[in-house]
């Protein structure tokens, strides 16, 4: 799966796939006549990436291209 978010900094959308995390890999969740969510931990220390800021846009793909989540960063981000 292949996950870009866009910081709305004037960079476009960076690849944040190497940062999520095994122990909380993405979860899509999609219910009828509601709003899809996608949940997961992001470890950007490693990577050397910038945090996510709220409101960033989110897409992820998968493997063979199809997007499966098109969204935004709903909350500030909060450190572990």
């Amino acid at each position: 799966m292949k996950v870009t978010i866009d910081n709305l900094d004037g960079t476009g959308a960076v690849d944040y796939s190497a940062a999520v995390c095994a122990d909380g890999p993405l979860k899509i969740e999609r219910v009828l006549n509601a709003p899809s969510r996608c949940s997961g931990l992001l470890d950007v220390g490693d990577v050397a990436l910038a945090v996510p800021v709220r409101r960033g846009r989110v897409v992820a793909t998968s493997a063979s291209g199809t997007v499966l989540f098109t969204g935004y960063v709903a909350t500030e981000p909060e450190a572990l």
